[in-house]
């Protein structure tokens, strides 16, 4: 078995475990039984639960993220964005209501910033940085703060309600904040 075949098994049974079990409740034992793994085997990975928990995350969105950062494909971003909160209902909602919320909401924030910036780029050929991290951080915020309060929810909105007050909000937006930026120049 390859490193990350067995990463990948660990990640899924981290997932499995949140189906049934509180975050905070899920052992290494818990784990590392799902996966079919030793605990060695789970140490010589990841340090503790909280890296698996990071790494997962980060595996598992921000790694395909690439192909949807173009000003024509940020909307097929955001809508990844929801199938992954939506498939892993449980995994998220355990996350968001645990004591690594905050694991979460920054992995939230760095795939959306990510969309964004690949929009910004895709859009204009040279944008000033600070004019840059401003629209990544306004936009990006939006995106997550309506994730946020989605999971705050429980997920009770319909996936094609918020993507469509995404795009009312977003749709051309970054392209006119770009402009108002460079006219203010």
């Amino acid at each position: 078995m390859t490193v990350d075949s067995t990463k990948r098994r660990l990640a899924a049974a981290l997932k499995k475990c949140t189906e049934t079990t509180p975050l905070n409740k899920i052992t290494i034992e818990m784990i590392a039984e799902t996966a079919q793994v030793t605990r060695n085997t789970f140490h010589y990975h990841f340090s503790d639960l909280h890296y698996l928990l990071a790494w997962t995350l980060d595996n598992d969105v921000i790694v395909e993220l690439e192909p949807y950062t173009k000003l024509s494909r940020w909307q097929d971003g955001y809508r990844r964005m929801l199938d992954y909160v939506a498939l892993n209902r449980h995994f998220c909602l355990q996350c968001f209501r645990s004591l690594d919320r905050q694991l979460l909401e920054d992995f939230l924030v760095s795939v959306a910033r990510q969309m964004v910036q690949g929009v910004v780029r895709d859009a204009a050929v040279s944008v000033d940085e600070e004019v840059e991290a401003a629209i990544m951080d306004f936009y990006g915020g939006a995106i997550v703060m309506q994730l946020v309060q989605w999971l705050a929810t429980g997920l009770q909105d319909d996936q094609e309600v918020l993507y469509h007050r995404a795009e009312i909000g977003l749709d051309g937006a970054i392209e006119n904040a770009i402009r108002q930026a460079t006219k203010s120049e």
